[in-house]
């Protein structure tokens, strides 16, 4: 599902700024009577309602699971939680490329790349470097986060790491399209 998510939201996030960029139809989100952060907040809340339309379809196989036998909901749980709050935090990273570019191939790819580099350089970059960079380059790995809670261990840690993460993301993008106004 992980990587799942790293091709698919990109593709969900990269029109979102970039579209408007590129059609011209910024001015008028601009100058309608909504601030900056409304837009981007807007667009993300509708990029993640996209991705839970899209995980609804999953819920059968939770129905299946219970007609042959009884399974432990907590991971389950769990699992799912891990599975939105990281679809949110990849969700609010395309957002972030899509307000920084016109080009929606450049906002897809920007957003790809970059889990794709945070992945390579959390753990290879931790086996490269040792003590103590490794412990640290660990604890900013998504996939370690992701891992605790597809085990079915809620921590605080996670939840913040990846809810931190996605507001850092998406305060950049307003940042973004507050600067754009000046240019």
């Amino acid at each position: 599902a992980v990587w799942m998510l790293s091709f698919i939201a990109p593709a969900i996030t990269m029109r979102l700024l970039a579209g408007e960029y590129r059609q011209g139809t910024i001015e008028t989100v601009q100058t309608s009577p909504v601030a900056d952060w409304q837009v981007i907040w807007g667009k993300f809340l509708a990029a993640f309602c996209m991705l839970l339309v899209m995980l609804v379809p999953t819920l059968v196989y939770l129905l299946m699971l219970q007609m042959v036998s009884k399974p432990d909901y907590g991971p389950v749980f769990s699992g799912y939680l891990g599975l939105l709050l990281l679809g949110a935090m990849y969700l609010a990273l395309g957002t972030l490329a899509s307000t920084m570019t016109q080009s929606l191939m450049a906002a897809y790819l920007g957003a790809f790349f970059f889990w794709i580099f945070a992945g390579f350089a959390t753990s290879q970059g931790a086996a490269a470097l040792g003590s103590p960079w490794d412990t640290v380059l660990y604890a900013c790995s998504p996939r370690l986060h992701t891992a605790n809670l597809a085990k079915g261990v809620i921590s605080l840690v996670d939840i913040v790491f990846f809810l931190s993460l996605t507001v850092f993301f998406l305060l950049l993008a307003v940042r973004i399209l507050e600067s754009r106004r000046w240019r």
